[in-house]
C-alpha cells in the first residue's frame, strides 16, 4: 500500500515537472522569440535611420551644390566689377542634428557591417564636414550681409563726397564766370552725365574722365586763388579717388574670401561623398 502511494506520489511529481518544463520552455520561447521580434524591429530602426541619414545628406548636398554654383556667378559678377548680390539657397543639413547621437553610432558603427573602428572613423569625419558646411555657409551669410552694409555706408559717402564736388565746381563757375575752364568742365559735365551710374567702373570712369581732368584745373588756380574754393576741390577729388580705392579694395577683399570658400565647400562636399559611397557599400 506504501509502495503504491509512493508511485502515485511519483507519477504527480513527474507530471507537475513536465507541466513546469512546458511552461518553461514556452517561457523560454516566447521569450527568445520576443528577442528575435525586438532584434529585427531594432535593426529595421536602425537600417531606416541609416537610411534617412544619408538621403538627407544627399538631399542637403544637392542644395549645396546649388549655393556653390551661386557663389561661383556672384564671383564673376565681382570680377566684372558688379554689386554683390548673393540668392542663398535652402538646405536642411541642420535637421540631422535631431537625429539621436546613440542610435547614430549604433546605426553606423556597431550594427554596421565592415570594421567598426573604420567605421566609427567615417562617422566622425562626416559628421564633423556636415558641421563644416553648415558653419561655412552661415559665414558666407554674415560675411554677404555684413559686405552689403559696408556697400551702403559707402554709397552714402560717395553721394555725399560727389554732391560737394559738385557744389565746388558750381561756387567755381560763380567766382570765375569768365575762366577759360568753364567752357572745358561744362563739355566734361556733359559727357559724363551721359555715361555714370554707381557701380565699380564707373566709380573709376567718373574719376578718370571728370573728377581728374577738374582737379587739375584747381591745382593749376590754387595759387591765384583767393577764395579757397580751388582747394577744397582739390581736396574732394582727393577724397572721392581714396572712396573709390577703398570700395575696390573691400570687394576684392569679399572676392577672395568666397573664393576660398567655393574651393572648401567643393572640397567637403566631395569628402562627403566619399564617406557616403563607403557606408552605402558596407550595408
Amino acid at each position: 500500500m506504501n509502495h503504491l502511494k509512493e508511485i502515485i506520489i511519483s507519477e504527480n511529481a513527474w507530471k507537475i515537472l513536465f507541466e513546469f518544463a512546458k511552461i518553461l520552455v514556452v517561457f523560454l520561447l516566447g521569450l527568445f522569440s520576443s528577442f528575435l521580434i525586438n532584434r529585427r524591429i531594432k535593426k529595421k530602426k536602425l537600417r531606416r535611420i541609416r537610411e534617412f541619414y544619408i538621403s538627407w545628406i544627399n538631399f542637403s548636398l544637392e542644395s549645396v551644390d546649388r549655393q556653390v554654383v551661386l557663389l561661383t556667378n556672384q564671383i564673376k559678377e565681382l570680377s566684372d566689377s558688379k554689386s554683390p548680390k548673393l540668392i542663398f539657397n535652402q538646405n536642411q543639413l541642420h535637421k540631422l542634428a535631431s537625429i539621436n547621437n546613440e542610435e547614430l553610432f549604433d546605426a553606423f558603427v556597431l550594427s554596421n557591417k565592415g570594421n567598426s573602428k573604420v567605421n566609427s572613423i567615417n562617422l566622425h569625419r562626416l559628421e564633423s564636414h556636415i558641421d563644416f558646411l553648415i558653419l561655412s555657409i552661415r559665414e558666407v551669410k554674415e560675411k554677404f550681409f555684413d559686405t552689403r552694409d559696408k556697400k551702403e555706408v559707402w554709397n552714402q559717402k560717395w553721394s555725399q563726397k560727389v554732391a560737394e564736388f559738385h557744389s565746388i565746381v558750381y561756387q567755381f563757375f560763380l567766382i570765375n564766370p569768365e575762366s577759360i575752364y568753364v567752357d572745358q568742365i561744362l563739355e566734361l559735365k556733359t559727357n559724363i552725365d551721359k555715361s555714370y551710374n554707381v557701380n565699380n567702373e564707373s566709380n573709376k570712369f567718373f574719376i578718370k574722365n571728370y573728377v581728374y581732368p577738374i582737379k587739375s584745373i584747381f591745382q593749376k588756380q590754387i595759387k591765384d586763388d583767393t577764395s579757397g574754393i580751388c582747394y577744397e576741390g582739390f581736396e574732394i577729388s582727393e577724397s572721392l579717388n581714396m572712396l573709390c580705392m577703398e570700395k575696390e579694395e573691400f570687394f576684392l577683399s569679399y572676392e577672395r574670401y568666397l573664393i576660398h570658400y567655393e574651393k572648401e565647400l567643393k572640397d567637403t562636399i566631395k569628402k562627403i561623398e566619399e564617406i557616403i559611397n563607403y557606408f552605402e557599400n558596407e550595408n
